[in-house]
């Protein structure tokens, strides 16, 4: 289910329920980075740090809670006050196993009777001690459980106590940008992006700029827009500024799909290695891969050219940039000006480019996605309609056929980019807001782009069936890719 950009005057009830159960589908780290309790009524005598613990998203210990409780001293608060915040912080550590720490499966809501539980605390809080900070509370932890129409109800209902709250009103204006509705998300988002403390919390930047976006205008902060109506002509003069790039050892001229993968010598080391050995077990004569290293030490060439002798069919090739970074933040230069590497490497090569995350493993032969792609396609994006406009379309995976459009859909991305690096604006978004954006404003619905399902290629369950396997922020502890990564090292490094 798409998830629109606007919600049409006098849309159905139903329209809103479905993208509000779309909305829910997000990744609960849009729901834990807004969602932890920042104010406390008075606490009395009882010490800050119990409080701090129990608002740490990871914690569930309520066996802990109770034997804390019973070795403190009297609080000085009124019974009704010091019941209240022993509610209170029970209800938190509830509503903590909804926390991305707390789970590890997509899409995971909570069991209804828990849910239920934690709204029958959170009522008896305010029933105890009806305080503003409670309410501000009350409304932070029905937004970690998905409750998004209780959090929708309190806004209306007590709009001057929002209004007070930064994090309601970015909670506020992330859910109406998400729900398209942008107007309003705007009217909850502007003064927080005026106020020096409001601008600095998460998601307020990304959603202010997604409801400009969609409201006709051209979004400055926290990424610039102004490239999407700009001609290619800055392209080339944009690539100066960058650290050239060095066609160490191209590949020979090759009918295969080349895949594309750019990486620090940590990455390298720890899962570029990997990738090439599951390529050479799965793709061996069907795929090439390409390498883009920044500043590689002789210690990963080296390694490299060990590769080559272990994976024998396998061509790798090599480009290389070394020198001074123009941005302020390495990590996110290194996630984002890949693209612009693969946009270069894809003029050099002409070819079909396959571009990929270096932390993966290839788990089916390439034979299986080509025949899935339709014939007239020119590109495939890994499109997910369950995340928020800024990684609608996600840079795990992406496929070019070497053509006009997709080489223009590529560049278009590139100078996105380059002109957000010119700025210093890089924010860890950034590569997927370019490609979400360019791919909304020039590509939407054409015919020659193929959208392709997240766990088709990026598959973060490892089941049999997916092209590759990824890993998100965690990079270890999933049995299944652990077990293939020991096999492969095994099998080609031992």
């Amino acid at each position: 289910m798409n998830l629109p950009s606007n919600i049409e005057p006098g849309e159905s009830d139903a329209a809103l329920a479905a993208r509000i159960a779309t909305l829910k589908d997000f990744h609960q780290y849009y729901r834990d980075c807004l969602s932890e309790p920042k104010h406390f009524p008075e606490i009395g005598s009882y010490p800050v740090e119990l409080i701090q613990w129990v608002v740490n998203r990871c914690n569930t210990d309520t066996p802990q809670l109770v034997d804390l409780i019973g070795t403190l001293p009297p609080s000085g608060l009124s019974p009704e006050h010091e019941l209240a915040m022993h509610v209170a912080m029970f209800t938190i550590l509830q509503a903590n196993l909804a926390s991305d720490y707390n789970n590890t499966y997509p899409n995971y809501t909570l069991p209804p009777d828990v849910v239920v539980n934690i709204k029958r605390g959170l009522g008896r809080v305010l029933e105890l001690y009806p305080t503003s900070d409670y309410i501000a509370l009350c409304v932070q932890l029905l937004y970690r459980i998905k409750e998004i129409e209780e959090v929708l109800v309190l806004s209306e209902s007590y709009p001057d106590i929002f209004a007070n709250y930064p994090s309601l009103r970015a909670i506020v204006g992330f859910i109406r940008a998400m729900l398209g509705q942008h107007e309003q998300a705007l009217s909850w988002l502007e003064p927080l992006a005026q106020d020096a403390q409001g601008r600095n919390l998460p998601l307020v930047g990304l959603s202010l700029m997604t409801s400009q976006y969609f409201t006709g205008q051209t979004p400055e902060w926290p990424l610039s827009f102004a490239s999407l109506d700009s001609p290619l002509d800055a392209l080339p003069r944009l690539l100066e500024q960058l650290p050239p790039i060095e066609m160490t050892a191209p590949l020979p001229a090759t009918p295969r799909p080349v895949v594309f993968v750019a990486c620090d010598d940590v990455y390298f080391m720890e899962h570029a290695r990997h990738l090439a050995y599951s390529m050479h077990a799965t793709n061996v004569g069907k795929l090439d891969l390409h390498l883009h290293l920044y500043s590689p030490s002789q210690q990963v060439l080296d390694e490299l050219a060990l590769l080559r002798q272990r994976l024998p069919g396998l061509s790798i090739g090599l480009s290389i940039e070394r020198g001074i970074v123009p941005t302020s933040q390495l990590n996110t230069y290194y996630a984002t000006a890949r693209f612009v590497r693969a946009y270069q490497v894809m003029q050099h090569y002409r070819c079909e480019l396959c571009m990929m995350d270096a932390d993966a493993l290839f788990n089916r032969t390439w034979d299986d996605f080509a025949r899935d792609l339709p014939a007239a396609a020119e590109l495939a994006l890994v499109r997910t309609d369950a995340s928020p406009f800024w990684e609608r379309i996600v840079a795990g995976f992406a496929y070019f056929r070497p053509t006009p459009l997709a080489e223009r859909f590529l560049a278009k991305v590139s100078l996105f980019i380059l002109q957000n690096i010119a700025q210093d604006k890089l924010v860890w978004f950034a590569d997927q807001v370019a490609l979400s954006a360019c791919n909304d404003h020039d590509l939407d619905g054409h015919a020659a782009v193929h959208y392709v399902d997240p766990p088709t290629v990026i598959d973060l369950q490892h089941t049999r069936y997916s092209l590759c396997w990824m890993v998100t922020t965690r990079k270890s502890g999933n049995p299944a890719y652990d077990k293939a990564r020991e096999r492969l090292a095994l099998r080609y490094a031992a």
